[in-house]
């Protein structure tokens, strides 16, 4: 049972160690599956940290513990508080950029709505031209295609009697 123990306190130890993650910057965004299967692992590692916080209790509270499972249990206390306080103050920090880069944040936010219909707006004018312009290309493609045609046959009228003529 003590090894079962120890390599479930060893597993989170190494659980704990990987720390908070950064948030990476808007150009460095992952795609979307990899931002969902991030959260999928952030979650596994928050549930797994809150069973490891029971088994500490449960272990911190069991006088049956051995001294060295107990002593272990408090130095993953220890781990846990400490990665607690070390999120609580990243999230502080992040609150507290969000703050004073208000303006900005607001100002980009701005200007990608501003993109975003000024694209509508290019899109919806480009497909406009393209319809009004279908005939226009129909008839050039057909000119285009007749005019190839004629060169084609004009081309080998030409050399045929130009043969023709060498021949006499």
């Amino acid at each position: 049972m003590s090894k079962l123990v120890d390599v479930t306190l060893a597993a989170l130890l190494l659980l704990v160690a990987a720390g908070p993650r950064a948030t990476p910057a808007a150009a460095d965004e992952p795609a979307p599956a990899q931002r969902s299967e991030r959260g999928h692992e952030l979650l596994r590692q928050e549930t797994d940290i809150r069973r490891a916080r029971g088994v500490v209790r449960r272990i911190l509270h069991d006088r049956r513990a051995t001294p060295e499972i107990q002593q272990q249990a408090t130095e993953l206390n220890g781990l846990l508080d400490r990665r607690e306080q070390i999120l609580a103050e990243l999230e502080a920090r992040h609150q507290e950029f969000l703050d004073r880069h208000k303006a900005e944040i607001d100002e980009l936010d701005t200007l990608r709505e501003r993109a975003r219909e000024l694209d509508n707006r290019l899109r919806a004018a480009r497909n406009d031209l393209f319809k009004a312009s279908e005939n226009d290309i129909a008839t050039l493609k057909a000119s285009s295609s007749r005019a190839a045609d004629l060169a084609e046959a004009l081309r080998a009228t030409y050399f045929q009697q130009r043969r023709e003529r060498r021949r006499r």
